[in-house]
């Protein structure tokens, strides 16, 4: 009698600790559907700067469903024209929009993004992203190249409500 009372209480205890567990001890790959909006972006350059290229408030999203697939957009905040005024042309090639499907490699903590089809020849492939969630934000850090140096984009993404 003793030993069933024991088994119910840990089987107790176990229903009790999985069904009280937060947001953030699902897997990785439920955590990513969603919308989330742009907050930042910095570039990692070999000699050690930090810049922010795409200006200090960005403006994009990107979404990802259950079914796996994936879309974005990405521009400097002076490339909206969504107010109706021009573009400057120190801007006007900083955008990125795309959309396709996704992958996740848990193993990795690696995003692919698989393009179906994009605005840019930069967004023409399969896209690896590093990632990291931290509380209601979401990190990806892309490896590229600019002006023929190898440098690193990091862009925090806010999950919208």
């Amino acid at each position: 009698r003793s030993d069933s009372r024991m088994k119910f209480l840990l089987i107790a205890a176990l229903l009790v600790k999985l069904t009280a567990q937060s947001p953030d001890s699902k897997n990785d790959t439920s955590r990513f559907p969603g919308v989330w909006d742009l907050v930042s972006i910095h570039i990692r350059w070999p000699d050690g700067r930090v810049t922010q290229d795409w200006g200090v408030h960005p403006v994009g999203r990107i979404i990802y469903d259950q079914q796996g697939r994936v879309s974005a957009l990405l521009m400097h905040a002076d490339r909206n024209q969504s107010d109706g005024r021009q573009v400057p042309t120190e801007v006007a090639a900083l955008f990125a929009g795309y959309y396709g499907t996704y992958s996740v490699d848990e193993s990795r903590r690696v995003v692919t993004h698989h393009v179906a089809a994009s605005l840019r020849a930069a967004e023409s492939k399969s896209l690896e992203r590093s990632y990291e969630f931290k509380d209601a934000t979401l990190t990806l850090t892309a490896r590229l190249t600019l002006d023929d140096q190898p440098v690193t984009a990091v862009l925090v993404w806010k999950r919208q409500p």
